[in-house]
C-alpha cells in the first residue's frame, strides 16, 4: 500500500476541511461537528504538528449557531449529532470540551417524544437517531424509562405495519437498512436492552424484526443482492435488489446482525450475518455493486469500512479480500478524480479521511460508531 499517497490525501482533506467550516448544519454525519471527529483522529494518529484546537473552534461555531436560533434537532444534521460528537470524543479520550449540554439534551428529549408521536423512526432524521444519543446519556429514572418505553411501544406498532407492507399506500415504503429502517431499529433495541426493566421486551421485538428479515431474504447465488432497498405494496422480492451500501443495502444489514450476534451470543444469527456478508463480498463489479462514488453512505469507502469491521470480528479471508478491493477502488477513484466537494462524514471528505486514517494506521478504529458499524 502506498503510504505516501494515502498520507497526501489525508493532508489534503485536512487542509480542505480547515478552510471550509461554513456548513449550515452542525450534526455528526452531515454537519461540521463530524469534522471534529476527523480532526481528532488526524491529531492523534497522523501528526503532532496540527492545530490541536481545531475541534474546539468547530464546536464554538456550533454553539454560536445554536445561540442564533439554530433549532434542527436531528442526529445526522443537527443538535443531537453535535452533542453526540462531544460525548464521543470525551469518552474516547480524544478531546474533553467543557460545555454544558443539559439544556440541549432536554430539548432533544422533548423533540424525540414529538417525533415518536408523529411516526418518524428514521436514524438519520428521526427518533431512532436521537434515542441513540439519549439511551447512553440519560440517568435511568421514571421519566427516561417512560421515554424509552414510548419508543419501544411505537416500534411494536411499526412492526405490525412492516408485516403488512403489502397494504401500504402508493408511494409509501418500508426500509430495511441502517439509515432508515429495520437494521437501525434492531441496533437501538439492543442498546436499550441494557436497561434491565426493558430487556425482555427489547429482545422480543429485536427478534421479531430479525425473523422478518430472514423471511424476506432471498438467498440465491444468482441474485445481485439478498434484500431490496425497500418494500412497497408491489415489491417483487425475487427481482428487486439494492446497492452494496451502508444506507440501504445488504452490507449494512449484515454488519448489524454480526454486531448484534456477538453481543447476544447467537450463533445462528452470526452465521446468517456471515452468509449475507459473504454474498456481498462477491459483488466486486460496478454492475453488481452499483457503487460509483467514494463516500461512506453508498460508496467505495463505506464498503471498505463495513468489510474491515467484518474482518475484525470474524477473521474471514473473504472479508479481508473485499476490504482490500474496495480500498483500491476508492484510491483509484481519488487518483483519477478530485475529492468530492462535500466535506461531511456521510457523503464527503471527512468520512474518506477517517477511512484512510484506518488504512494508514492499519487499525479498524471505532469511529464507525457514528454509523452504527462499530
Amino acid at each position: 500500500m502506498n503510504d505516501s499517497l494515502i498520507l497526501q490525501i489525508i493532508e489534503n482533506i485536512q487542509i480542505n476541511v480547515s478552510k471550509n467550516l461554513n456548513n449550515s448544519n452542525i450534526g455528526v454525519l452531515n454537519g461540521i461537528s463530524g469534522y471534529s471527529i476527523f480532526y481528532e483522529y488526524y491529531n492523534k494518529y497522523v501528526t503532532d504538528q496540527s492545530d490541536k484546537y481545531q475541534s474546539k473552534h468547530i464546536f464554538n461555531i456550533c454553539i454560536d449557531k445554536i445561540n442564533n436560533n439554530y433549532a434542527k434537532a436531528t442526529y445526522c444534521d443537527g443538535i443531537c449529532g453535535f452533542i453526540w460528537s462531544i460525548n464521543f470524543l470525551k469518552e474516547n479520550k480524544l478531546r474533553d470540551f467543557n460545555v454544558n449540554i443539559n439544556s440541549l439534551s432536554k430539548y432533544i428529549e422533548e423533540w424525540t417524544l414529538i417525533t415518536i408521536a408523529s411516526g418518524n423512526y428514521d436514524f438519520l432524521h428521526g427518533s431512532t437517531g436521537t434515542i441513540y444519543y439519549l439511551v447512553n446519556k440519560l440517568r435511568i429514572n421514571k421519566n427516561s424509562l417512560l421515554l424509552f418505553q414510548n419508543y419501544i411501544n411505537a416500534l411494536e406498532n411499526k412492526y405490525c405495519e412492516i408485516c403488512d407492507f403489502r397494504n401500504q399506500k402508493l408511494g409509501e415504503r418500508t426500509y430495511l437498512g441502517l439509515a432508515h429502517g429495520i437494521a437501525c431499529y434492531m441496533k437501538i433495541l439492543l442498546i436499550i436492552s441494557k436497561i434491565p426493566q426493558l430487556k425482555k421486551q427489547c429482545y422480543n421485538l429485536l427478534y421479531k424484526h430479525y425473523n422478518f428479515l430472514i423471511k424476506i431474504c432471498n438467498f440465491s447465488e444468482n441474485k445481485k443482492s439478498l434484500f431490496p432497498s425497500w418494500l412497497s405494496y408491489n415489491t417483487d422480492i425475487n427481482k428487486e435488489y439494492s446497492g452494496l451500501s451502508w444506507c440501504l443495502g445488504d452490507p449494512g444489514i449484515g454488519i448489524t446482525l454480526l454486531n448484534i450476534s456477538n453481543e447476544v451470543n447467537d450463533i445462528n444469527m452470526r452465521n446468517t450475518a456471515i452468509d449475507i456478508l459473504k454474498h456481498s463480498a462477491k459483488r466486486l463489479s460496478e454492475e453488481q455493486s452499483l457503487l460509483k462514488h467514494p463516500c461512506l453512505c453508498h460508496g467505495f469507502f463505506g464498503a471498505y469500512k463495513i468489510f474491515s469491521r467484518a474482518y475484525t470480528l470474524t477473521n474471514e479471508q473473504e472479508f479481508l479480500n473485499a476490504k482490500k478491493h474496495w480500498l483500491l477502488k476508492g484510491l483509484e477513484y481519488l487518483n483519477n478524480n478530485k475529492l468530492p466537494d462535500d466535506l461531511s462524514i456521510l457523503n464527503g471528505q471527512s468520512g474518506i479521511g477517517l477511512s484512510l486514517i484506518d488504512v494508514y494506521t492499519d487499525t479498524d478504529h471505532n469511529w464507525g460508531e457514528c454509523l452504527l458499524i462499530s
